[in-house]
């Protein structure tokens, strides 16, 4: 991943929406330690997760998205957008939605990759929102990596 600098407000924005929102689970508390965990060890993926997170938002901000649905379902699979497995089992084993959507990024952006099967359980309006939320993910995240 190419070094990507996000600037301070931005991180300290993101920190502070993460703390106000109220989400099941605990995903506010596995997001800070995940961001936590990204500053002290991977300073260009912390970077990189808080930078696509903004961006998100203000698409969904200039798309007057924000009316209409929950930014949540957003943010939090932007913010984890670049998870290893490793990480994903460790930060995100009770946040199915998350964690769908997280995958769904990554079959979009590796399509010769096997198909993971998790999608095929799930009810068509389902399946068409992970998908909805993980296009505008995955877009932003290339501009993102253009830019560089």
């Amino acid at each position: 991943m190419p070094e990507i600098r996000c600037d301070a407000a931005v991180i300290e924005r993101i920190r502070k929406i993460n703390k106000t929102w109220i989400v099941r689970g605990g995903l506010g508390e596995d997001a800070a330690n995940y961001l936590d965990l990204l500053e002290q060890s991977d300073n260009s993926r912390f970077h990189f997760a808080c930078l696509l997170t903004w961006n998100v938002l203000a698409y969904l901000n200039a798309h007057q998205r924000m009316q209409h649905e929950d930014p949540k379902r957003y943010f939090y699979p932007a913010l984890f957008y670049a998870t290893t497995t490793q990480e994903q089992q460790q930060f995100l084993k009770k946040h199915q939605f998350t964690l769908a959507v997280v995958r769904a990024c990554k079959e979009r952006r590796h399509p010769l990759d096997k198909k993971s099967r998790f999608q095929q359980n799930l009810a068509p309006q389902t399946r068409s929102k992970l998908q909805q939320v993980a296009a505008v993910i995955v877009n932003e995240a290339k501009l993102i990596e253009l830019s560089m």
